[in-house]
C-alpha cells in the first residue's frame, strides 16, 4: 500500500451532470453518521462557495448533500482503507460493482470472517469491496480497528444487509468526479484553505467511541483541531465543525458560536439506548 500521506489523484475523466444534480447518499454505514445534521448544517453554510474541504470524511453524508456541488472538493481521513474505497469508488465504480456482487452471492457467517481476516489486502479494489462488505454486515454497522490496525467487529445479524447498491455506487462515482482525495491528518499541509472556502470537521467525538483508527482522539487532538481550525478561519474559510457537547468542548471553542442540537445515537447494542443526544454545532465568528 502507498504511503498514507500521499494523494490519491483526481481521476482524468468528465462528469455530463453537476455532482449535486446525481442524487448520491452515503455508500457506507457510519456511526455518527450526519445525514440527520444535514437541514441543520445547511442553514449554518454560506449560500454558495467554491471549494469544500471535509478532513474528517467518514461516511461522506455532508459532502454528498451540500459539499458535492462545490467547483472543487476536497476530502480527506487518516483511515487509509477508508480513502481507498473512495478513489475506487470514484475512478472504477464497476469493477467495484462486480466484487461486491460476488460478495453478496457468497455472504455467510464463514465467509464474513475469511474476509474479515484479510487484513493484507493489496488489490485497491479488492480492499473498497471488503471495506464496504464488511461495513454493510457487521454488527451495527460499526468500524473499529485494534491497535494493529486490525478489523475486529463481529458479524452482524441483518436479513437484508444492502450489500452491493450499484445505482447508488454510479451516482456516487459522478457525485466524487470533482473531488480531490487523500489519506492524512488534519494537521497536514494538504488541509489548506482560502478565503470564501467552506471547511466542515466531523472529528471523533469528546469523550465517545475513539477507535476508527489504532491512532485514537483525545484532549490533546480535540485541542490540536481547535487550534488549526482558528489558523484556518483567520485565512479568511468559513469553518463548521460538530462535537459533543461537553464541558470540554464548550471551554475549548469559547470565542466560536455555538449552536445546540440534538442528535440520534445509533451505535449502541441496547435498542432502548439509542435516543436523542446534545451536541454542538460550532462556527468560525
Amino acid at each position: 500500500m502507498s504511503d498514507p500521506a500521499s494523494e490519491l489523484p483526481v481521476p482524468g475523466r468528465t462528469t455530463p451532470e453537476a455532482p449535486n444534480q446525481v442524487g448520491a447518499t452515503p455508500f457506507l454505514k457510519w456511526a455518527g453518521g450526519k445525514r440527520p445534521l444535514v437541514p441543520d448544517i445547511a442553514e449554518l453554510m454560506p449560500a454558495s462557495f467554491e471549494r469544500y474541504w471535509e478532513p474528517f470524511v467518514g461516511g461522506g453524508a455532508v459532502f454528498f448533500a451540500l459539499g458535492s456541488g462545490a467547483a472543487e472538493a476536497y476530502l480527506s481521513d487518516l483511515n487509509l482503507e477508508l480513502m481507498v474505497t473512495y478513489k475506487v469508488v470514484q475512478d472504477d465504480p464497476e469493477a467495484l460493482i462486480s466484487h461486491l456482487e460476488r460478495h453478496a452471492d457468497e455472504h455467510s457467517r464463514e465467509h464474513y470472517y475469511a474476509v474479515r481476516a484479510k487484513h493484507d489486502e493489496r488489490d485497491p479494489i479488492a480492499l473498497a469491496a471488503r471495506f464496504i462488505y464488511l461495513n454493510k454486515t457487521a454488527y451495527n454497522g460499526l468500524h473499529r480497528v485494534n491497535k494493529r490496525g486490525r478489523f475486529n467487529v463481529p458479524m452482524g445479524s441483518y436479513e437484508d444487509p444492502g450489500i452491493c447498491d450499484a445505482g447508488n455506487l454510479r451516482a456516487a462515482s459522478i457525485a466524487l468526479g470533482r473531488a480531490r482525495l487523500r489519506a492524512g491528518s488534519f494537521l497536514g499541509p494538504h488541509v489548506s484553505p482560502a478565503v470564501g472556502d467552506v471547511v466542515y470537521c466531523d472529528p471523533p467525538y469528546d469523550g465517545t467511541f475513539t477507535g476508527y483508527t489504532g491512532a485514537g482522539f483525545g484532549s490533546d487532538e480535540q485541542t490540536a483541531l481547535r487550534d488549526r481550525a482558528t489558523v484556518w478561519a483567520d485565512s479568511g474559510a468559513h469553518v463548521l465543525l460538530s462535537n459533543s457537547d461537553t464541558p470540554f468542548i464548550r471551554d475549548l471553542y469559547q470565542s466560536w458560536t455555538l449552536h445546540q442540537v440534538q442528535a440520534p445515537r445509533n451505535i449502541n447494542s441496547n435498542g432502548a439506548g439509542r435516543n436523542k443526544v446534545n451536541e454542538l454545532l460550532i462556527v468560525s465568528a
